[in-house]
């Protein structure tokens, strides 16, 4: 059995060949450990035994550093697949991955409209109000209590990591009906 480093020719028939033989009859014919040859494909970023029409969470890896938590999502929305390997290599379906993708995508360009046209946090409302921040935020949630009710109808867009963004004018205007004065946020 071989070890060491792998030739050129050696990775270039793993790449070749990884897709229609399993990785027991390219370690046979290489000379190498079954094991070692998963772990040079790994590192060649090829998965074996990956549904069809699924993507391999670690393929994802260098376009998304939040591997982690696409895998915990996909895992609370039901969507998260083990591959028919002896690997631990999880999948999911390239439709909710694009869908993912494009609503993250999404997310990030609404935290750039907020900020060039001024739209105000829950921490901008909570500091206004001389509240914390989780309160005022709960309490907008749920729509319940003088501020929720006060900030009911107000428009609002999601921006990245969960926060949301508030319509300035309707938020100076619900404010004002609770007796407080919110500065106008620079853009």
């Amino acid at each position: 059995m071989k070890k060491g480093r792998y030739s050129k020719q050696e990775e270039h028939y793993i790449k070749s060949n990884y897709w229609r033989l399993s990785p027991a009859t390219i370690a046979e014919r290489l000379g190498r450990s079954k094991h070692s040859v998963y772990e040079k494909a790994e590192a060649l970023g090829l998965c074996h035994g990956v549904p069809k029409g699924y993507v391999a969470i670690r393929s994802i890896v260098a376009s998304q550093p939040a591997t982690r938590s696409i895998a915990e999502i996909a895992k609370r929305e039901g969507v998260l697949r083990q591959a028919k390997t002896g690997h631990r290599l999880l999948c999911v379906p390239e439709k909710w991955l694009d869908d993912y993708l494009r609503d993250r995508m999404g997310r990030a360009e609404n935290d750039e409209i907020a900020k060039r046209e001024g739209w105000y946090t829950v921490k901008d409302i909570a500091a206004a109000l001389g509240m914390s921040w989780r309160r005022v935020g709960v309490s907008i949630g749920n729509g319940r209590g003088r501020v929720g009710k006060a900030m009911k109808g107000v428009r609002r867009i999601r921006g990245s990591y969960g926060r949301y963004y508030y319509e300035p004018q309707a938020t100076r205007l619900a404010l004002a009906k609770l007796g407080a004065h919110i500065t106008r946020r620079a853009a």
